[in-house]
């Protein structure tokens, strides 16, 4: 049986000349980071505003392109997301090429929607 990759749309849409590096979060993740489901309330006044999203769980809710707009729909007015990536490493060479595409992907995506991006590994010490 022939399984359909639900997110081949990221794979298409990678921006293969995207520097991870250069949107690599500098330094450890703030502690005081809240989920990316919270809406902007008066807790991020004066701002910024920020939140954090795990990879692991935008890979499980996005299989169609309608379902990642419908997320960053979600974050029009945050000043900064933080993904996290907390996906399992895995040794196998076809699985890191393409973890990095799905990340380079959301890393466009966000950018296009007018979200600031940044990502980070979900195992770095929190600040």
């Amino acid at each position: 049986m022939v399984r359909y990759i639900h997110q081949e749309f990221l794979c298409d849409d990678a921006d293969r000349e995207t520097d991870l590096g250069a949107f690599r979060l500098e330094g450890p993740v703030p502690e005081a980071v809240r989920d990316w489901k919270e809406p902007l309330d008066l807790f991020d006044w004066p701002g910024p505003s920020v939140r954090s999203a795990s990879l692991s769980e935008w890979e499980g809710l996005v299989a169609r392109p309608r379902d990642l707009e419908k997320i960053l729909s979600r974050l029009s007015g945050l000043d900064r997301l933080i993904l996290l990536d907390d996906r399992p490493k895995s040794g196998n060479p076809n699985a890191e090429p393409f973890a990095r595409r799905h990340l380079q992907a959301l890393l466009r995506r966000c950018r296009q929607a007018g979200v600031h991006c940044e990502w980070a590994d979900a195992d770095e010490p929190i600040a």
